[in-house]
This record gives structure tokens, sequence and C-alpha cells, in this order.
């Protein structure tokens, strides 16, 4: 199949190589040369513009920052659907509004352009081993239609109902992953406050009733002080947090634990932690009780 890719950043580059397998011709953009020069030597096609990229497959997957970078890319000039033809699937990865997306679907529609929004869960490591979970909404129709190439990046896909409703279930889970962070980073900080060693405090609760995917996967982050590179920064995790307040604005749902969680990102934000893994939120408990967590 002709495949395209727009957006090779921390999750998108793991993906767009497994979706090198099967015989799949992958096209692939990026307007960051450095990033495009970390994928062209296994094989994919470069192109010089997300038009182009939409001009050479069947299917088109994005994986990109935030809601502007969503708009230029598929609807700009130089965009995905500017350069796409009737039959064209669009499966939209980035995490964005449901608005957004019911909007761009609109536009799609009108071109001949099927779209599916694709949250992506799990992270960097796991997108790697071709074993993330995808959330999908949209046409089921479309996304049988998709499905091979799903197969070759997730282990799980749930198709969770009409375009949108893979970015809601998207922006749920990960308002549970936001506010589990910071309270994992409150909890480790007040046990090591404490006199507890952090090893043994991440590992007892590792296997206690306390554990959680955030407690084990950012814990070893902290205990490795491995923050440099990871699939959501600080400043992805804000806008996250933006885009989940947005959503519960629009349905009238109170969220105080996410509002919270947002703060503290902001808070590190302003202390000039940035370009970091989420997990590097840490730092702030530590500068608290002047202690660095990290393996003794």
């Amino acid at each position: 199949m002709n495949v395209g890719f727009i957006g090779i950043g921390n999750i998108g580059l793991p993906v767009a190589i497994n979706l090198l397998q099967d015989g799949n011709r992958l096209t692939v953009y990026d307007k960051n040369p450095e990033r495009m020069e970390k994928i062209i030597p296994l094989g994919p096609r470069s192109a010089f513009s997300p038009k182009d990229v939409a001009g050479q497959s069947e299917v088109v997957f994005t994986s990109l920052p935030n809601p502007k970078a969503c708009e230029e890319v598929i609807l700009g000039e130089e965009g995905v659907l500017a350069g796409s033809a009737p039959g064209l699937v669009l499966v939209e990865m980035s995490t964005t509004s449901p608005e957004l997306i019911r909007h761009i679907g609109g536009c799609a529609k009108s071109k001949g352009v099927e779209v599916l929004d694709t949250g992506i869960t799990k992270g960097v490591v796991h997108a790697a081993k071709g074993k993330t979970n995808l959330i999908v909404g949209g046409d089921a129709k479309v996304v049988n239609k998709v499905r091979p190439l799903f197969d070759l990046i997730a282990e799980r896909v749930f198709h969770v109902g009409e375009l949108g409703c893979g970015m809601i279930v998207k922006l749920i889970n990960n308002l549970m992953a936001m506010v589990n962070l910071v309270t994992m980073c409150e909890a480790m900080a007040l046990g090591v406050k404490a006199g507890i060693s952090p090893s043994q405090l991440y590992e007892i609760v590792d296997v206690s009733s306390g554990a959680s995917y955030q407690w084990h996967e950012r814990g070893k982050r902290i205990l490795d002080r491995d923050f440099e590179w990871g699939g959501v920064t600080l400043e992805l995790a804000c806008k996250d947090c933006s885009l989940i307040e947005e959503l519960a604005r629009e349905m009238g749902v109170p969220v105080y634990m996410i509002s919270i969680a947002h703060q503290i990102y902001q808070h590190a934000l302003a202390k000039e932690i940035v370009n970091k893994d989420r997990a590097s939120v840490i730092m702030l408990w530590e500068d608290l009780i002047g202690k660095e967590f990290s393996r003794e």
C-alpha cells in the first residue's frame, strides 16, 4: 500500500518505521530536516510538503504537536487536502480537540476524503515495538480498510464510535495519566522526605495497590534521571491539559484534578524545566525537600 506519514517526532518516528513492513511504500514529511534524516536511510521516500505526501498516498498518517500544526498541515494551502484525491484516508494521530477533528472531517468529506481520529497510547517504547493501543473514531468500514496498517503499529485497536470519539477517549486517558503522574511525584517526595529509599519505595509500590502505569514507567525515568527524551514533554503535557479543560467546559463537567495538575506542569515550565519528558516535574518536589531522587 502507498502510505504517507507526516510528523517524524518522538512517537511518529517509531510508528512510521513499523509501517515500512509488509511491503508498504512509505512517503514521509517533516518540516525539520534532522528528523527526516533519521528515517530516510531506512527506505521511505521524502516529500516536499504535506500536499506532496497526499499526492503519493492512499492512506496518510499525521502525528503533530498541537492543533495549530494540525490545521496548517491538513487544511493549509500546501496541506494534505490540497493534494488529496477522492478515496484517500487520513489517519489523524495527533492529540487535538474533537471539535477540530470534526471540522477537518467536514472539509475532507467535500473532497471525498475519509478521516479517522486515532489516539495512540502507551508511549515511545511500546511504539517502537509495535505494541501501542489505538483509539479510533470514524466509519467502521474505513477502520476495516486500514486495519492491516493498524496491526503493524498496535497490539490493540479500539473503535469507539463516530469521528471525534477517538480524541474524546484519548483525552480522558490523558486526564488520568497527567493527574496520576503529579500524585505519584507528591507521594514519592513525602516518602523520601520521611526517610524511605527512593529505590525501595518504587519497588514496593510497583507491586502494591498504589501501582499504576505512570508509577511503573515514569518512576523508572525518575530513578534513572532519564528526562532528556520521551513521548510527552512538559510542554505537550500542558497542551493536553488545555484540551481536556476545553472539552470539560464544552460538556459542563467540572474537572478539579486536571486543573491542579495543569498548574503544576505550568509551574515546572516557569522554573525553566523545558524540553524534557514530563517525569521531570519531579524536580519541583526535589527542590522543595532538597534531595534528588535516584537509584542508590
